[in-house]
């Protein structure tokens, strides 16, 4: 099926002249939210994995201040105060340790807790 209809989008593509989609615009808005939504799947995977057994949330609340302070300077035009956001990529790796541990937690790895962590016990 793909043999028979790739070669007529293709054709049918150049024969309308049909432009590419621009993928960044000149609007600083618009291209903060597309870096926003392209580390998003990964924030949010790691703080619903590393909350399992540990908690997650003061991290993931630092990672979202983060993103504001970058969408502030990035937004002012200036390239350098972009980098004030980039605390956030701290809180992510933190969020990958936290995700880690409930890993090895929930194999049963290494040293066990006294107490439950989070929603699920241990044994």
């Amino acid at each position: 099926m793909l043999c028979i209809s790739v070669p007529f989008t293709v054709s049918a593509i150049f024969l309308f002249l049909v432009q590419y989609p621009k993928m960044y615009s000149d609007d600083p808005a618009n291209n903060i939210s597309f870096y926003s939504n392209e580390i998003l799947p990964l924030f949010l995977f790691f703080l619903t994995a590393g909350g399992i057994h540990q908690s997650s949330d003061g991290l993931g609340a630092i990672w979202i201040v983060s993103r504001l302070v970058y969408a502030h300077g990035y937004s002012s035009g200036d390239p350098a105060k972009r980098k004030r956001g980039a605390f956030g990529d701290l809180a992510l790796l933190g969020l990958v340790f936290c995700t880690v541990d409930s890993g090895r937690t929930m194999l049963g790895w290494g040293c066990r807790p006294k107490w439950s962590r989070g929603i699920f016990k241990t044994l």
